[in-house]
């Protein structure tokens, strides 16, 4: 998992985790994935990596199923911050965890 010591936007990071915590109140189960995704391409229109950081060390900690588009969606907006390193060490945390990335995954790393 990536160090939220990287999650410098804490305003961001906790907004984010309320956000998720109310969706994952209201929705079904196996929805944590889209809920996950959802909040990450919504952060990544304002360029906020950090909360994206943090937003993935809650997606390790909540043990969360996620797909390669949530994927995709934590490595773009990383790569969109100029934050490579992260976005190739969230590549490798998810693939380490199962996780077959999509040619659009593939993409968002070039």
């Amino acid at each position: 998992a990536l160090c939220t010591c990287a999650a410098s936007d804490s305003a961001g990071a906790r907004g984010a985790a309320e956000a998720f915590a109310a969706a994952a109140r209201m929705g079904e189960e196996g929805s944590t994935a889209a809920v996950y995704t959802a909040m990450a391409r919504s952060l990544g229109v304002g360029q906020r990596w950090p909360a994206v950081v943090a937003l993935l060390d809650e997606m390790h900690v909540a043990r969360a199923e996620l797909t390669a588009s949530t994927l995709t969606a934590v490595i773009s907006v990383l790569a969109r911050g100029r934050q490579w390193q992260l976005a190739m060490s969230a590549f490798g945390s998810f693939v380490e965890e199962g996780l077959r990335p999509d040619v659009t995954t593939f993409n968002a790393l070039v």
